[in-house]
């Protein structure tokens, strides 16, 4: 992982909140409506003054007559904008949290930051993998006529000087972190299969 990736640029936002006055069945409404885990309890200046998660909004004898006060978790820990993502996986590990809330100077919510983000952010980017994916075959003695990425699939077409230079360019390129799929197209000068089965 980059240990000097800020966790701002690797958050989830715009955040989805509710405040302590909230009912808990709006709650649990946009916790099903967004598929998340949880939600930031935010006052009137936007400070987080609590979470409230799928287990906490389970009471005995249902939500009817709950408030989002009555049920969420306080206080919250939370991380800066400026904070490292190493730093924030971290703190998820020591403290087992599976997210954190993310102010920025003036303690306002910003984003948050899930255990999803951090893994995200972990994985090269597509821009990266296809340099890496160039510089390979570069390295190998080939050459690249086009290469893209898109979420991990790669699509390549070149050339290399050998023939039986392909397989081990393509394993090269597969070995790559990120590549998840690979469709390569090279092309060769000279075919040396041809020659070692008339040599």
């Amino acid at each position: 992982m980059d240990a000097i990736l800020r966790v701002y640029d690797a958050m989830s936002r715009p955040v989805i909140t509710v405040t302590p006055q909230s009912s808990a069945e709006h709650a649990a409404w946009l916790l099903a409506e967004h598929a998340i885990g949880a939600l930031p309890v935010i006052d009137d200046a936007a400070h987080v003054v609590g979470i409230v998660t799928e287990g906490a909004l389970l009471p005995p004898g249902g939500l009817l007559g709950h408030t989002v006060a009555e049920l969420m978790t306080a206080p919250v820990l939370t991380l800066t904008e400026s904070a490292t993502v190493s730093e924030a996986h971290l703190v998820m590990e020591q403290t087992y949290i599976g997210r954190v809330p993310i102010v920025d100077a003036r303690g306002r919510l910003i984003g948050i930051l899930s255990r999803r983000d951090v893994l995200a952010a972990a994985l090269p980017s597509d821009a990266e993998i296809r340099r890496r994916v160039i510089d390979r075959v570069i390295d190998l003695g080939g050459e690249v006529y086009a290469a893209t990425c898109e979420h991990g699939a790669v699509r390549v077409r070149g050339c290399v000087e050998l023939r039986s230079e392909i397989a081990m360019t393509e394993l090269a390129i597969r070995t790559l972190d990120g590549v998840i799929r690979l469709d390569a197209d090279f092309a060769y000068t000279v075919d040396d299969h041809r020659e070692s089965v008339h040599g």
